[in-house]
């Protein structure tokens, strides 16, 4: 027996009021009397003396007493814990699962099956004894340590909150990993897992105590959206229906202004999918696709974003009279749409429209207010200081940021101007060769010296010197970071940048500043997200702005598995059969207070009786 109110119990305060109240009652009687001065006489001998014995004998006092003892006792809510936990001082052990199934809502309920569980774990904290220890542990694809051992009631409860979708399947294995680690320590383990059933069983041993309490039904209508990719002006999205009946709805696909491009209307059988083509879509750096279905039961995997492979190219015009291996390494770059253009027919007019710079033995009056790469620039110049070329000696360790993965032992430069100011990059004894310079808020990496003055380009530093470069002008590589839902952004660039910044879907700023990798916030925002090197990049923001930016689409995890719900599981091939009720106490509170209006009812019965 537990008390989830224990404040309620003040109720019973009214037991001694009521007490007190019939100690001091007057029992009066009738008399006949022949006149008031005699009716007068007898009230000076009546007084109201405590009398105890009367309480023995008055049944209406203790019906009284009784409603209202029972009464504190219901407000207090009390419950039986039929799991076994909240007895003792022994450790409970919880898992609870978080993949995508359990973002289910079956029918007739008003909460998800997470959020029913989250409830079942909040009863169960405040049901355990007070030396009692409980844990909770994550099922996703990884299990996950919610909260660790702790006989705090605040403190689960503040971790329970916490509890999302995380994954898109559940793998038990890993959550008794995790188990495993915290029970090995306990006197007293027991464990409870609280799932649909919708993963695989467990072949691994586990020797204390497990209970099972199944959460869902075995009835579910979604349709889901599994994949979603835009190539060119097609769009291609495979919808699946992995509920257990059949289901339809209408898919649409919005482009990054909230504008319709495309819908259709769709129904199939459960466990069949279909891949669906829009083609000649208007241009878009980013498509959304969403389902509409009135009975669906799964919201969250109903949406689904994806970026434009064309949105990814940034432009870059090369100003060259002519260097082959300067074009080949940045023709390695994907992510680059080039341009060429000799010196003689630069104009100024072209610095706007163009992301990208490359400079090769030439440096425009006017910079573009853009990231440039300059080779052997002229001197002078009024841009940065150089001196005339001189024997350039060998170079120094390489320390620099963008120099990462660059290996400089067997690289010779015969000649080159020396620079001065700026953030050194490469440097021999003798000077600086490659420097890094800020003008106009933007940066400009320049190298004195001519690609054919060395044999740099025909070393493998030469194209990972460029993709660094490249890298940090346009802002980050993402495949080097993690962008997944419901798990913590990671930023790894392939450079240490000082500081890369992240827009969410809904307008909130991340600064991801150095030193890398960064782990960040858990994404539990489906969208896109806008990523650059330092500013505050606005959401949707492409091209052509003062701060190269990127986007990328995050989307909540699927599962293509049928959403089955299980009331029994296994573990080491033994069966686990679900706990009744799906419940991990049972109250009582409500028959109590059946009893107390009973009470009350023959109270009053009693008292127009006259007892």
């Amino acid at each position: 027996m537990s008390l989830l109110q224990p404040w309620g119990l003040l109720a019973a305060l009214t037991v001694p009021l009521i007490l007190i109240l019939y100690m001091l009652k007057r029992k009066s009687r009738l008399e006949p009397v022949s006149s008031t001065l005699l009716w007068e006489k007898l009230e000076q001998f009546i007084s109201p003396a405590i009398n105890i014995s009367r309480l023995r004998r008055n049944l209406l006092f203790f019906l009284q007493l009784a409603a209202a003892l029972l009464l504190a006792l219901s407000l207090a809510r009390p419950a039986i814990n039929w799991a076994g936990a909240g007895a003792g001082a022994g450790t409970t052990i919880v898992i609870v699962d978080t993949s995508i199934s359990m973002a289910v809502q079956d029918l007739g309920e008003n909460e998800t099956r997470l959020e029913r569980a989250k409830q079942q774990i909040r009863d169960l904290v405040t049901s355990k004894g007070p030396r009692e220890q409980v844990a909770l542990v994550g099922m996703a694809e990884q299990g996950s340590l919610i909260s660790g051992i702790s006989t705090e009631n605040s403190t689960l409860l503040k971790s329970i909150e916490n509890i999302t979708i995380t994954g898109a399947e559940a793998n038990l294995d890993e959550a008794l990993v995790v188990v495993e680690n915290i029970a090995r320590s306990q006197e007293e383990p027991a464990l409870i897992i609280i799932s649909d059933g919708h993963f695989s069983d467990s072949q691994l041993k586990v020797d204390f105590p497990v209970t099972y309490l199944p959460i869902g039904q075995k009835r579910v209508e979604n349709l889901l959206i599994e994949d979603m990719v835009a190539d060119g002006e097609r769009l291609y999205l495979t919808l699946r229906n992995n509920g257990t009946v059949p289901s339809r709805g209408v898919v649409q696909i919005k482009d990054s202004q909230e504008r319709a491009v495309g819908q259709r209307e769709v129904e199939l059988p459960p466990g069949e999918s279909t891949l669906l083509i829009w083609r000649e879509l208007a241009p878009s750096p980013w498509y959304r696709g969403e389902i509409s279905s009135s009975a669906d039961q799964l919201a969250l995997d109903n949406y689904c974003f994806t970026v434009s492979g064309q949105q990814q190219k940034s432009r870059l015009l090369l100003v060259t009279a002519g260097n082959l291996f300067l074009e080949r390494a940045l023709a390695l770059q994907p992510s680059l749409s080039i341009t060429r253009v000799k010196p003689e027919h630069y104009q100024t007019a072209l610095a706007g429209e163009y992301d990208l710079f490359v400079f090769d033995g030439y440096l425009p009056e006017n910079l573009p207010r853009a990231p440039v790469l300059a080779f052997d620039p002229p001197h002078p110049n009024h841009h940065f200081k150089t001196s005339p070329p001189a024997a350039a000696g060998p170079l120094l360790p390489p320390s620099h940021r963008l120099l990462t993965h660059v290996d400089l032992v067997e690289v010779r430069i015969s000649f080159s101007k020396f620079l001065s100011g700026g953030q050194p990059l490469l440097q021999s004894p003798k000077g600086t060769l490659g420097a890094e310079y800020s003008p106009q808020g933007q940066p400009l990496i320049a190298f004195g010296f001519a690609l054919q003055a060395g044999d740099l380009p025909l070393r493998p530093a030469f194209p990972i010197l460029i993709r660094n470069i490249i890298d940090y002008f346009t802002g980050l590589d993402l495949k080097l970071g993690q962008f997944a839902y419901g798990q913590p952004l990671i930023i790894n660039p392939p450079y240490q940048a000082d500081e890369i910044t992240v827009g969410t879907p809904g307008g909130e700023i991340i600064n991801a500043a150095a030193p890398f990798p960064y782990q960040g916030p858990l994404l539990l925002e489906s969208g896109i997200y806008t990523v650059s090197a330092g500013g505050e990049p606005a959401a949707g923001e492409g091209k052509g702005s003062e701060e190269p930016s990127r986007v990328v689409a995050v989307n909540p995890p699927v599962s293509t598995k049928p959403l089955t719900y299980r009331d029994s599981i296994k573990l080491n091939g033994e069966p686990v059969a679900g706990g009744p009720g799906h419940r991990t106490q049972a109250p009582v509170y409500t028959p109590l207070l059946l009893i107390t209006l009973l009470l009350v009812g023959l109270e009053w019965w009693v008292d127009n009786r006259g007892y």
